[in-house]
């Protein structure tokens, strides 16, 4: 054999046993660092920072960060730990193709250098953040089948009078689908003034005897005017959608605000 070819077999060798390596890397058990750091934080980011680290979990959500690469976002509930939830972040320098077909739900096993681990500064809630960069792909899990998560109008108000913090936790940024009587048709600026031109607003308000502050009111914001307001009246009944934005309680009673609405029906 040539030297030429002893080099490039040489070579190609080497690639396999990199990948191999780097797919050989065990799985970290998911609460295993906020175990760790919840008996010694500095001890633990010692033991962590700048390690390789194989996370399995199912995806929270999923986007762009500010570098213009890809992260995926794990975030669960602690158990048994002072720790309420624990959240990885892992960032990409790119925005693989792989990830690209990646969607919210789905089980993924990453492998990322640990970079930072900290507590989020947020009062309502303690959370363990681990974030890690770069970050390869080394599997995906079928995804699960689609399935429309019609929520219940009290859902959210119940909670919140029990709970606040674990409503805002549950329901805070997630998207939702509510069926309901229209109450009111409008269209707001920016600033949330109503307006010739801007976004349209579409209320839900129901009244329920069960909860101490019986008024409930959902209104679903909507990037601009969609062609299908025009054929909605107030009575109508909609399946709507949309982001939860904010949960409020106050004298008039619940306030839900959505973003990013969408008609279901």
């Amino acid at each position: 054999m040539s030297f030429k070819k002893s080099i490039i077999v040489f070579t190609s060798l080497l690639v396999l046993f990199v990948c191999t390596a780097a797919n050989a890397l065990e799985v970290t058990p998911y609460f295993k660092i906020a175990q760790e750091y919840s008996a010694n934080p500095q001890k633990t980011m010692r033991k962590w920072i700048n390690k390789d680290i194989c996370i399995e979990a199912v995806i929270s959500s999923i986007g762009v960060n500010a570098k213009g690469g890809a992260f995926i976002m794990f975030h669960e509930k602690a158990t048994n730990l002072p720790i309420e939830f624990v959240a990885y972040g892992f960032h990409f320098r790119s925005i693989p193709e792989k990830v690209k077909a990646l969607r919210e739900g789905q089980k993924v096993k990453l492998r990322g250098k640990i970079t930072e681990i900290k507590m989020l500064d947020d009062p309502r809630v303690e959370q363990l953040m681990i974030t890690a960069e770069p970050s390869f792909l080394l599997r995906a899990y079928s995804p699960p089948p689609e399935k429309e998560n019609i929520a219940s109008t009290i859902d959210i108000p119940m909670l919140y009078e029990m709970n606040p913090k674990a409503a805002e936790s549950k329901y805070l940024g997630q998207e939702i689908t509510i069926e309901g009587i229209i109450a009111e048709i409008s269209i707001i600026d920016d600033d949330g003034n109503e307006a010739r031109y801007g976004n349209a607003l579409v209320s839900i308000i129901e009244e329920r005897n069960i909860l101490s502050h019986p008024k409930i009111g959902y209104f679903f914001i909507f990037n601009g005017t969609p062609r299908k307001i025009a054929d909605l009246e107030k009575g109508n009944k909609i399946k709507i959608r949309g982001i939860v934005e904010d949960i409020e309680l106050n004298e008039t009673g619940h306030l839900i605000i959505l973003s990013s609405s969408k008609i279901m029906n």
